[in-house]
């Protein structure tokens, strides 16, 4: 890619009291997204790219731009939908259990790629 660097992007998101940082960049020819809370990682995903035939140019930037801000929708719209209330009040441990699935759910996810 002509020796340019590619941006990564960043997105905060409060949900409730929860706050969430998610982060996706292009590292060792993957494009990786990783969501803390708090400042530990909570979950992510990896995407492998194929590497060695690809030619380095600013369409293949483009392309992996776009890849890039397409993981990182997802992830992020991952978040909002996984953390919305049902449309009624829900008890405190329910809300806990909730944050617990959806971190063991990243976590699987994660451990699959």
């Amino acid at each position: 890619m002509s020796g340019q660097k590619i941006q990564g992007f960043n997105t905060e998101i409060a949900i409730g009291s929860h706050r969430f940082h998610i982060q996706t960049e292009l590292v060792s020819g993957r494009i990786v997204t990783l969501i803390f809370e708090n400042g530990a990682v909570v979950g992510g995903k990896k995407t492998e790219l194929v590497g060695e035939g690809v030619s380095k140019n600013e369409e293949t930037a483009e392309i992996l731009k776009t890849a890039m801000m397409e993981q990182h929708k997802l992830m992020v719209e991952n978040i909002k939908n996984s953390m919305k209330p049902a449309g009624e009040e829900i008890s405190e441990e329910e809300k806990i259990q909730k944050d617990k699935d959806l971190i063991k759910k990243f976590l699987e996810d994660w451990a699959e790629e």
